[in-house]
């Protein structure tokens, strides 16, 4: 309800500080939901359909993902380009061009499996992070259309990953700030990157705006979102700016989204997030 910052007491050293809490408590609508579980409904299996029932209740789920699956799905996160260490600097690495991606699905069927979903990975040095853009190197706009059309033919879902979130370039006005008007970041512990920082959800809305044109001209109409685990915050832009706005923000996005018959799915999204996405990425299978 108070987020802690560290209030620096000098300019020249930033080990000079104290931990202080916002003077305002953010505001929350929040209760506790009590429900008694029995026998064989005594588990974790039975708290997940307990909390799904729930969320029904609340109309929380769209009506469109009220299904079962004949089979497991299989998602699979397909390395397009990634980032590696050249001679003097960072450079791109081609690691699956788009005739491989067709080659990998098309091998995967033969050996029955059938409910699969692919999203395409590309790291952008444009953009320092993850990104839509047709690669030459992987054989640029030709083989790109190409491979949407043999995975359509496959009948198997492609969508293209992206991560508005995520941020691995030089500080700029588009990342968060906390409290302290220091930038948000994260450890990340890679073997390229030791830190990355967090965009701010204000730009949201027209990174997708600009995908969207994109999208449009080579009939994409599914997405990959990731990173949005860590897109509620209070920090501050010209004053203090709650997780409520940041929530709302994200919504805005992905009902942009929706309007323009994009859908998406998104890995770790919190339950605010139900209602406006068609997959669920990555849920944990471990206490937390």
């Amino acid at each position: 309800y108070r987020e802690s910052y560290q209030q620096y007491q000098s300019r020249s050293n930033e080990e000079q500080y104290r931990i202080s809490f916002q003077s305002e408590p953010d505001k929350y609508d929040a209760t506790f939901t009590y429900s008694f579980l029995s026998k064989e409904n005594a588990d974790y299996v039975g708290i997940a359909k307990e909390y799904r029932n729930d969320l029904i209740k609340k109309d929380m789920f769209p009506q469109v993902n009220h299904n079962e699956k004949d089979a497991v799905p299989i998602k699979i996160d397909v390395i397009g380009t990634d980032i590696t260490m050249g001679v003097l600097k960072p450079i791109l690495k081609e690691v699956t061009t788009y005739d491989e991606v067709t080659e990998l699905v098309s091998r995967l069927k033969q050996d029955g499996y059938t409910n699969l979903s692919v999203a395409l990975k590309t790291f952008t040095l444009d953009d320092w992070g993850y990104r839509f853009d047709v690669i030459r190197s992987l054989g640029g706009k030709t083989d790109f259309k190409q491979m949407l059309i043999d995975l359509e033919e496959l009948d198997v879902e492609f969508a293209y990953y992206l991560d508005y979130v995520r941020s691995y370039s030089a500080p700029n006005k588009e990342h968060a700030q906390t409290l302290s008007k220091r930038e948000i970041s994260y450890v990340e512990l890679s073997w390229m990157f030791f830190v990355h920082k967090v965009n701010d959800p204000l730009y949201y809305l027209g990174y997708a705006q600009d995908d969207v044109k994109q999208f449009n001209n080579y009939g994409i109409d599914h997405v990959a979102l990731n990173g949005f685990d860590r897109a509620i915050y209070t920090g501050w832009d010209d004053g203090i700016v709650y997780g409520q706005s940041n929530m709302e923000r994200n919504l805005d996005m992905l009902n942009y989204l929706k309007e323009q018959g994009i859908s998406s799915g998104i890995y770790l999204p919190d339950s605010y997030l139900f209602s406006v996405i068609n997959a669920y990425y990555d849920a944990p299978l471990s206490g937390n």
